[in-house]
């Protein structure tokens, strides 16, 4: 399915399900302890890389409001910086410097992107909430590999749309909710997918806003071949701690 028939769709859907409310602003942090699984290469020479565990940060806002066809609007910002050692399995070749086998390198991967989302809310009431729509998503990557007497490093980026959701479901006569939120892509090649799952509950429920702590889990995976010359896996998961406050 195109996205533009998906946002078509959406939006008609959203108009037929609108009701009266108002504009409102909802903005987070996320603490995550991320578990990394890394390949990382030149086309063809890519090899398993030793990274230790990191906790990492992410910051997110997002923007609805009551008019009807017209989207609303998520933003997010999440950074990785993953670093170890690693002996060498088999030959890596990092923009085209060869480590043979068995070297001992000190490897670094940086991963960071940042998300435009464009969605509506196709249900909004007490006990369910769904959110649909499209991510524009624009990543860049920054491997660096260094050995005794040999050193390189090289990056890419590329911007990707991807699908989007964002879903809670009420536990009844609680302040408690169960929650399910992530973006997915898959084209020729390559695809990214993250997603995350947990509890949240209302520890500030007033008129003019409520604060809510999240705790979750939370997995990433992103599959590139051939992207400027590179190829990369990255698979990371782990539990997040968030505090979300809504206005």
């Amino acid at each position: 399915m195109k996205l533009s028939y998906l946002v078509a769709v959406l939006a008609i859907t959203a108009a037929t399900n609108a009701k009266a409310d108002v504009a409102g602003v909802t903005a987070g942090i996320e603490m995550w302890q991320a578990d990394p699984t890394l390949t990382a290469g030149d086309t063809g020479y890519a090899q398993s890389l030793t990274t230790g565990d990191e906790n990492t940060t992410a910051v997110y806002v997002a923007f609805e409001h009551p008019i009807p066809l017209l989207p609303n609007l998520a933003l997010r910002r999440q950074s990785l910086d993953f670093s170890g050692s690693t002996k060498l399995a088999a030959e890596l070749r990092l923009d085209g410097v060869a480590f043979p086998k068995d070297t001992v390198l000190d490897n670094q991967l940086k991963l960071a992107y940042t998300d435009a989302s464009l969605y509506y809310e196709l249900l909004d009431n007490d006990l369910v909430s769904l959110d649909l729509g499209v991510t524009a998503r624009f990543v860049k990557a920054d491997a660096n590999a260094s050995a005794a007497n040999n050193s390189a490093s090289t990056d890419f980026s590329v911007p990707l749309p991807m699908f989007y959701w964002n879903a809670s479901l009420g536990i009844p006569a609680t302040s408690a909710s169960v929650f399910f939120t992530g973006n997915y892509v898959n084209y020729s090649d390559n695809s990214f997918y993250d997603a995350r799952a947990g509890l949240a509950y209302e520890v500030i429920d007033a008129t003019a806003m409520s604060l809510a702590l999240k705790l979750g889990v939370q997995k990433l995976d992103l599959d590139v071949q051939d992207q400027d010359n590179i190829d990369a896996k990255v698979a990371l998961d782990g539990a997040f701690l968030a505090l979300e406050i809504d206005f």
